[in-house]
Formats: structure tokens, C-alpha cells, sequence
């Protein structure tokens, strides 16, 4: 058993001591204040959260917080005898992962066997004795490492918690964003498993396939292994349960309906669209040579982060970006990011010669795509809807760009599906496609690489903007990289650039 010197029992209890004598709603404004909040009479859900320096704290607040200081700051992971060497890993996870701490001691349901905290523990170590998991990339297990580690995060002690996947997967996504070592890929990839983690649920048994529920977990999981890891996760979350979950419910991992969804996931992967663009972040361009400049006077000032395009090596390598005016400019930027369910018709170009740019002297520039989201990509806009569903349409039935890629390169469905999985997976660049081994065992020699290499190359080429003609990217899930202007950056707009201030967006020089 994983136990902490000062318990999460006592902790809650000197929480609601502290504020049992004021009125109901009084005590529920302060358990929100720092980050908890009351289920039931004695459960308190949410994650302690300390208050920041300076902030002004009546004596009841300042008594809450001062148990919230012991708690995260003070405490301690209290091992069994033997297990001396996991106290510095957990304490570590503890450190990274504070909201982790908080389960220590949940109860859960009567049909777990172990508390809270235990259970994620021994789905990590399940996940670790699976032999699919040997055939995973670095990448693939910090992937499933931190999804096992923190699925049930925001589970209800006491209680079937049927909303946790989506709880905890809301949770994960706000503690995502404050880790800096990980690509916006793989939070992604995290957020999607926490909250699909139960998917194994929507197959009824062994022999029943339901198109539907086929058509939707593929979808869910077509990135890389994801699938894979999904059945690692699965089994791994059964087994942690109790002795007889896996048993029961287990064999259906070996199910009709996951072969579907396998054939579904390479259809999808046959279908991918290989395109290449930068990858601008704020941290990239401070590294290149950005600097913090105050433009505007008075009460229009603003301090911005700027950097030429030429300096960040854009006149080098292709953006997607979305031409609009500073009304459309915010209000799409501010829809940007995982779950917002945004899709765009965008234009892939380099250093500002695109036909978009004419009319708009700025335009939101994004950060690398993962290719899965992209929905199409054609030379002209065809004028087709934008929607999720229609996204789905083209990812299954538009195959423009792969068609134009084996016009040159005679590739077939199923190798293309390989090649199409180990290049968005492993986050590769255009230029490095040659020199994958496993690229080159699929098509049978280095020399064939580079030779389907040159062949998406061309098709990127063909893709990119000019003064004439663009190209089409329909694209879901952008995440802003940079707002860019075809104007010295002091003679933005101010509400624009009190956004990119207020918002820590580079601003990239196009002029």
C-alpha cells in the first residue's frame, strides 16, 4: 500500500474543519478558491492548488492554505518494507505530477481490489510486462506511460465515476500545457487516450462488428501505434482492476471488431497526406534571435515578442496559415488547440508569397500539423464544406495527393499506409525519409527512398502558394504557432498586439 506521512483522510478532514462553522456557500467559494470543490458530505473532489505570493487571505483562507502547504509541499510517500527502491521514482512523479499525490488513499468502488493511486501504478506496470510494449518508440512510451499513469485522475471515490474518462482527460489537458518536453503531438495523443480509455466498452463481444463503433475508434486511434497502444492500455486497466476483470472482459481485445479496426486504421494510413511544414514556437525563435520590443506609446504600448521571417528559416520550409482581418484573426486564434473542434481551409507557402496574403496585411501562421489532421490538400480550393464530418469524408475518399505521389513513385496502398505511419509517428522531416531504416526496408533499398522522397517532395512543391495560384490544406486541430505581418510589427493594430502580448504569440516579420 502507497501511503502519504500526512494522509489525504486527515487533509480533508483539517479542510472541512477549518471551514465547518461558515454558512454553505461561504465554504464552497473557498474550497473553489484553492482548487477543490465538496461532492458529497465528506468527499472533496478537484486538486488542492496553494495560493500565489502576495495574494490577500482572510484567516479562514490563510488556515486552508497552510494545510494545502503540508500536504504538497511538506509531506511524504510512505512505502512498504522492500520497496525502498520506488520511493524516489514516486516522490518524483509526485514532484511532477502534484494533482497524482491527491489520489493517494481514494477509495474506490467495491469491485477494485486497490486504492486509487495503486490501481494507475499497476496499469503503468502491466503496460510494461505487455510484449507489444517492447516494440514501442521512446516517444510511443512516455505516450502510454503518462495516459496510464494519470486516467483515472479525476475518479469519484466510493462511485462508478462513469464521466471520469472525460473529467480526468480535462484535467490532463490543463496539466499538459505547463510540460515543456513534450511536442503538442503527444499531449494531444495523451489527452485522447485518457479520454478514450474505456473505448474497449463499445464492443458488445468476440463476433459482433458494429460499423459505426468501428468507423469511430479507428478515427480515434489512427496516429502511429496508437491503436497498439490502445490494446496495451486496455488489457493493462482490466488487469489492475481485480483478478477477474481481465478474464471476463479481456477476450474481447481479440475480438472481430478490433481486426476491423485495424484494416479500418491502414485505410486511413493509405490515404495520409504527407505534408511538411515548419515548426514555429516562441521558444524556437527566442533560440534564433527573437527579441521583446515595446511598440506604440501611452496606453497603446505593448511589448512583443518579434524575429524575421528570414532569421526563423522560413524562407526555407513551407507554413499552413490563414489569411483574416484582426477580428477574424483573434477569434481564430483564440479557437486554436486540442478539442475546440476547429477546421480550417488553409494555404501551404513560405516567406509571404502566397495569393491569400494580398488583401490581409497579417495572417495566423501554425505550428507543424500532425499529418492525421489534415484532412485534404489539393493545387486549387475546390470549395468544398469545412466541417468534422466532412474532414472524415475526405480523410477516407479524397485521394488527390496520394495519387499524385504514385503517379512518380509506383508505391502501393499497403506500403504507402507503412510509410505514411513511420513518417507521422516518428515526426519525421521531408529530408529524412531516405535515411529511415524502416522506410527503406519497406520499399527495398535506400536508393527506392529517396526516390519516394523526391516524389513527395514534389508534390509539397507542387502544393505551395504563389502570386498566381494556392494550394488547399483543410486542416482540424491547429494549434497557433505565430501571427505573421506583411508590415514592420509596429504598425500592427493595438488590440492585436495587446493579444499576442497578453497571449506570449510570436510575431513574425514577413516585410
Amino acid at each position: 500500500g502507497v501511503q502519504l506521512k500526512y494522509s489525504r483522510q486527515s487533509f480533508k478532514e483539517n479542510i472541512l474543519a477549518q471551514i465547518e462553522h461558515l454558512p454553505e456557500k461561504e465554504q464552497n467559494a473557498i474550497l473553489s478558491k484553492f482548487g477543490l470543490s465538496r461532492q458529497n458530505e465528506n468527499i472533496i473532489g478537484g486538486f488542492p492548488v496553494l495560493a500565489e505570493n502576495g495574494v490577500k487571505l482572510t484567516s479562514v483562507e490563510a488556515a486552508v492554505n497552510t494545510e494545502i502547504k503540508k500536504f504538497l509541499l511538506e509531506n511524504k510517500v510512505i512505502l512498504p518494507k522492500g520497496f525502498e527502491e520506488y520511493q524516489a521514482p514516486l516522490e518524483s512523479i509526485c514532484k511532477t505530477f502534484p494533482e497524482y499525490m491527491f489520489t493517494i488513499g481514494s477509495k474506490q468502488h467495491q469491485g477494485h481490489s486497490k486504492f486509487l493511486a495503486e490501481h494507475m501504478l499497476m496499469a503503468v506496470q502491466e503496460n510494461m510486462r505487455n510484449p507489444l510494449y517492447k516494440t514501442l518508440s521512446q516517444s510511443d512510451k512516455r505516450v502510454l506511460g503518462i495516459s496510464t499513469l494519470l486516467h483515472d485522475l479525476n475518479k469519484v471515490e466510493h462511485t462508478k465515476d462513469i464521466m471520469h474518462p472525460l473529467t480526468s482527460s480535462e484535467s490532463v489537458n490543463a496539466i499538459l500545457q505547463r510540460m515543456e518536453g513534450l511536442t503538442t503531438t503527444e499531449k494531444n495523443r495523451i489527452i485522447n487516450f485518457v479520454e478514450n480509455h474505456h473505448w474497449l466498452t463499445k464492443i458488445k463481444d468476440r463476433e459482433t462488428v458494429d460499423p459505426a463503433v468501428v468507423r469511430e475508434l479507428s478515427w480515434k486511434f489512427r496516429h502511429g501505434n496508437d491503436f497498439e497502444m490502445a490494446k496495451i492500455f486496455a488489457e493493462s486497466d482490466l488487469k489492475a482492476v481485480n483478478s477477474s476483470f481481465f478474464p471476463i472482459y479481456g477476450d474481447k481485445i481479440k475480438s472481430a471488431a478490433v481486426k476491423a479496426i485495424e484494416e479500418d486504421i491502414t485505410k486511413l494510413n493509405s490515404m495520409g497526406r504527407m505534408v511538411f511544414t515548419a515548426d514555429v514556437t516562441l521558444d524556437k525563435a527566442i533560440q534564433a534571435g527573437a527579441k521583446e520590443t515595446v511598440f506604440g506609446a501611452g496606453q497603446n504600448a505593448t511589448k512583443n515578442w518579434v524575429i524575421k521571417a528570414k532569421e526563423l528559416g522560413l524562407d526555407t520550409e513551407n507554413i499552413i496559415y490563414h489569411a483574416a482581418d484582426d477580428a477574424g484573426l483573434t477569434c481564430v486564434a483564440g479557437s486554436c488547440g486540442y478539442g475546440k473542434e476547429l477546421v480550417l481551409s488553409a494555404s501551404l507557402g513560405r516567406q509571404g508569397h502566397c495569393a491569400t496574403f494580398k488583401k490581409y496585411p497579417e495572417f495566423i501562421g501554425f505550428r507543424q500539423m500532425d499529418m492525421n489532421n489534415i484532412g485534404s490538400a489539393f493545387v486549387r480550393n475546390t470549395k468544398y464544406g469545412k466541417s468534422y464530418e466532412k474532414i472524415r469524408y475526405y480523410a477516407y475518399n479524397d485521394n488527390h495527393f496520394v495519387s499524385k505521389v504514385q503517379s512518380q513513385y509506383p508505391v502501393s496502398k499497403e506500403q504507402y499506409a507503412e510509410i505514411f505511419r513511420e513518417v507521422s509517428s516518428n515526426n519525421l522531416k521531408l529530408t529524412e525519409i531516405h535515411s529511415n531504416k524502416n522506410i527503406q526496408k519497406i520499399l527495398g533499398s535506400e536508393t527506392k527512398a529517396q526516390e519516394f522522397e523526391n516524389a513527395v517532395k514534389n508534390v509539397n512543391k507542387e502544393l505551395e502558394s504563389t502570386m498566381e495560384d494556392y494550394g488547399e490544406v483543410v486542416i482540424m486541430d491547429p494549434e497557433l504557432g505565430f501571427i505573421g505581418t506583411k508590415r514592420g510589427a509596429g504598425e500592427i493594430s493595438y488590440d492585436l498586439r495587446k493579444f499576442c502580448e497578453e497571449n506570449k504569440i510570436l510575431i513574425v516579420d514577413f516585410s
